[in-house]
């Protein structure tokens, strides 16, 4: 075992006066340095106090040598695999810095030595070795792996309070802007500071990373941006397009498996006996020939809609149901009832099944009203659903078959078309909702001009930029013209996004939920913060070794 510095002293006179600090990089640099033995290995060996290993820290970093600032402990390893390091850096981006710090105080609390201080100093020592070693070696690997952790952190999708999200869904491009950049600038300083060293360098790296993070967070607005546009997305008026309809879907959906919850939490069934008797007796009173073809077998797979419809129905009434199946029934009823094979006396058979069956559902439930509620909740969130997955689709098809244009009024207008040529999805609207739709595929004089106009902007193409650049070169108050088809082109977009953003609302009955901030510029900043701390490692590997 190595000499203390007390002993050693002792042995050899000479170094009576030297400093702590100044002696323990002297014995580590001169018997522990070439057998590869870390700093903080060394440091425990010869049981340097706190003081004593933060004084060998100072000298060594005013010689040049910059170590890490923690002590080891007896006993821990010195180095990890190839792989397991790998982990580590991962793990180092996915904890925006703090990687290292979780695990080393895991470590010390279950290592049973009984000193946690001491322990996750010695196991932070150990990990910080083992990443300053890989992130010297294979740099840009290090580097590309830490970025790759961070991209998968669950804390870059942490929005803040919910009055950050609801600002900014109703803010401008500045308000958003601001608070995508803060989020950025938050990220960066978390991983700034976790990424420090040692406690008194902590605030000068969370600052230097948080300013690193807000410049390089565009960055992410940019790729996000390319990326959506090579899926198909099409980036239209405020932003607002088939994919500003997911999150109204979403809500739906969510609305929809809350109140199916309520629904079979209530505990009411509806005996298969009398659901049973209200289906034969429909099925005398509407339409006695079905009755010989239930009396026999049906084919559930038939070609024939009506069929497959008796077939379902003659298996659901031999069986209890409770409220959420019920509904169920009813809405796979109306299904059958909309499909466009069926001819015009079948639909109309199956159509009043679905009444016969919906008058039942309603009349065996209780009188105190409250089951009543949870049903038309149930109904109310479906068809709200229904709806946002038909303008969703809508949208989508519209957006996929304008080609990469980006014609708000075009695209609108084939959305809404699409929603009135489909009967099924038609039904679902009432007539006033319906109107909107008519008269918003229609449009009016005004909006039509300016569509007109704004196809002679400056960046509609390659020859009207031509024709605009000569026409401003032969004559400047031709900008005034260019200035007029640019804002009738913003005019048609900021009007077409408002009116559909209303029309979701009014036909859906779900306001537009908050938005969360984007996750890209996060990522983004806390990438360029990670690649701030590594510029070191990453320059040297770009300068070739002299011979």
């Amino acid at each position: 075992m190595a000499l203390t510095l007390q002993q050693t002293r002792e042995q050899y006179p000479q170094y009576a006066d030297v400093p702590d600090g100044k002696l323990a990089y002297g014995l580590w640099n001169t018997l522990a340095k070439p057998k590869n033995m870390a700093m903080g290995e060394f440091a425990s060996q010869v049981g340097l106090t706190d003081d004593q290993f933060g004084e060998m820290i100072a000298f060594s970093k005013s010689v040049g040598y910059g170590p890490t600032s923690q002590t080891s402990i007896e006993g821990a390893e010195k180095s990890l695999s190839p792989k397991a390091t790998k982990v580590l850096q991962f793990l180092e981006g996915q904890g925006i810095g703090w990687g290292d710090e979780a695990i080393a105080a895991i470590a010390a609390a279950f290592d049973g030595k009984g000193d946690f201080k001491r322990s996750y100093k010695a196991y932070k020592a150990e990990l910080l070795a083992n990443l300053k070693q890989y992130q010297k070696e294979t740099p840009w690997e290090a580097l590309g792996v830490e970025v790759a952790g961070g991209f998968a952190s669950p804390l870059i999708f942490l929005s803040g309070p919910r009055a950050i999200e609801r600002l900014y869904t109703v803010g401008g491009p500045l308000i958003k802007s601001t608070i995508t950049g803060a989020r950025a600038g938050i990220g960066g300083s978390v991983y700034g500071a976790g990424a420090a060293e040692d406690v008194e360098s902590i605030p000068e790296e969370a600052i230097q990373g948080g300013l690193t993070s807000v410049f390089t967070s565009p960055l992410g607005t940019l790729i996000t941006g390319t990326v959506r546009k090579l899926k198909g997305g099409s980036s239209l008026a405020n932003g607002f397009d088939e994919m500003s309809l997911r999150p109204t879907l979403e809500l739906a959906k969510a609305n929809t498996t809350k109140a199916y919850k309520l629904l079979d939490e209530a505990g009411f069934k509806y005996k298969a006996d009398d659901f049973q008797t209200v289906y034969l007796n429909a099925l005398e009173e509407i339409d006695t020939k079905a009755l010989t073809k239930v009396a026999g077998k049906l084919d559930p797979k038939s070609k024939d809609p009506y069929e497959r419809a008796l077939s379902y129905l003659n298996t659901q009434a031999l069986k209890d149901q409770n409220l959420s199946s019920m509904e169920n029934i009813r809405q796979t009823l109306w299904r059958f009832a909309t499909d466009s094979k069926l001819n015009d006396a079948d639909k109309k058979s199956v159509m009043a099944l679905y009444r016969k069956i919906s008058e039942f559902s309603d009349n065996a439930l209780p009188t105190d009203g409250k089951l009543k509620g949870y049903v038309q909740a149930a109904r109310l969130a479906s068809s709200q659903q229904q709806k946002a997955e038909a303008m969703h689709i809508a949208f989508a098809k519209a957006a996929k078959n304008a080609k990469g244009s980006k014609d708000p009024v075009s695209i609108y207008t084939a959305a809404a078309d699409e929603l009135l040529l489909d009967p099924k999805v038609k039904m679902h609207f009432t007539e006033e909702q319906i109107k909107q739709l008519e008269k918003f595929s229609k449009g009016n004089i005004s909006r039509d001009l300016r569509q007109l106009l704004s196809k002679f902007t400056p960046t509609a193409n390659n020859w009207m930029f031509m024709i605009h650049g000569v026409g401003v070169y032969t004559n400047p108050l031709f900008l005034s013209f260019s200035a007029a088809t640019l804002s009738a082109k913003r005019s048609v977009k900021k009007e077409m996004g408002q009116k559909t953003t209303e029309m979701v609302k009014e036909a859906t009955g779900i306001p537009k939920p908050n938005e969360l901030p984007p996750v890209g510029p996060v990522a983004a900043g806390i990438a360029g913060a990670t690649v701030d701390q590594r510029r070191q490692e990453l320059t040297d590997s770009l300068i070739p070794t002299l011979p």
